[in-house]
């Protein structure tokens, strides 16, 4: 593969914490900035991309690899956005054009 993209949904006690955030390997700090850009603009938030050092999914991946929280379940305005249909979209959207930035840069 030439990038591994893993979505999920975050969690927190704090239900202030909100948007999305985008953990990376070594070899994606590139891809991860381009996506945590792009969610950053969609939550109106200005989060940067996290090095995931301790997991194991990023740590074993031979490519550029990325975890993508796509947002807190636990806060309320959050929640709506990850459920609801034309948010979702949107979500998945400025995923795919973060993607595809990257690879137009850097291919």
């Amino acid at each position: 593969p030439k990038i591994m993209v893993s979505l999920h949904v975050n969690w927190s006690t704090k239900t202030s914490r909100r948007g999305g955030i985008v953990i990376y390997n070594d070899q994606a700090r590139l891809l991860a900035a381009h996506i945590q850009k792009e969610l950053n603009s969609l939550y109106h938030t200005r989060r940067e991309e996290v090095r995931g050092k301790t997991f194991y999914l990023l740590n074993h991946a031979e490519w550029p690899a990325v975890i993508v929280e796509m947002g807190f379940l636990s806060n309320p305005r959050d929640r709506e956005t990850l459920t609801h249909p034309k948010t979702q979209e949107a979500i998945a959207e400025a995923i795919s054009d973060a993607i595809d930035a990257y690879f137009i840069l850097y291919s």
